[in-house]
């Protein structure tokens, strides 16, 4: 998944990484995905 992909490309752990994922994403999701929503998975995803 792209999440999955961007936390292997940040080396995000925690909370705190949220800004490195959002910006390795939002390029990819542009017009395919609501950042939004896909910013409330990453959020689960780091915990």
């Amino acid at each position: 998944s792209l999440i999955a992909e961007a936390l292997a490309a940040t080396g995000a752990t925690t909370a705190r990484d949220m800004g490195k994922m959002m910006n390795e994403l939002r390029p990819k999701l542009a017009g395919r995905a609501d950042t939004g929503a896909v910013s409330q998975k990453v959020k689960a995803r780091l915990g």
